[in-house]
């Protein structure tokens, strides 16, 4: 009897958290989408990675997309993710290799996702252009990646 009851007790709770959870949850997704062209020295830069994370406030930031410039150095990517705690911040990055010394490490840099372009559904509608990029100048906020 007493076995019973508790396993009685243990799955009602186990089903109140989870349709608790789920429903919180699935209300907390957000989309955002970028795009572009990618130039180096004024030529099309093709195979230039593009990334899209989301700025953690603790811990490492969340790679959410990615993809590749074509050869005529457009790009265009989309991501979401479903947000637990805090806010969604994305950002988005690029890694290349134009005018870089070092073949090893790629030249890396970030900029912002204008927040007008951040939707709180599964699928960003209107993606933020980022415009023509020039890759060759050197950033202040540039890093160098030696994972890739």
């Amino acid at each position: 009897m007493f076995f019973h009851l508790s396993k009685i007790i243990f799955l009602s709770i186990s089903f109140t958290l989870t349709y608790c959870c789920s429903a919180t949850s699935s209300k907390n997704v957000y989309s955002t989408g970028v795009k572009g062209i990618v130039t180096c020295n004024g030529t099309p830069a093709k195979n230039v990675k593009v990334q899209i994370y989301d700025k953690n406030a603790i811990g490492k930031d969340t790679e959410i997309s990615y993809g590749f410039s074509d050869e005529k150095g457009r790009f265009g990517i989309r991501g979401n993710e479903k947000v637990v705690i805090g806010n969604f911040n994305p950002y988005y990055a690029i890694t290349h290799n134009c005018n870089n010394d070092n073949q090893i490490c790629k030249r890396k840099f970030t900029n912002e996702i204008n927040k007008k372009y951040i939707e709180k559904n599964t699928r960003s509608y209107d993606v933020y252009d980022a415009g023509v990029i020039e890759l060759a100048p050197k950033r202040s906020n540039e890093l160098r990646d030696c994972s890739v």
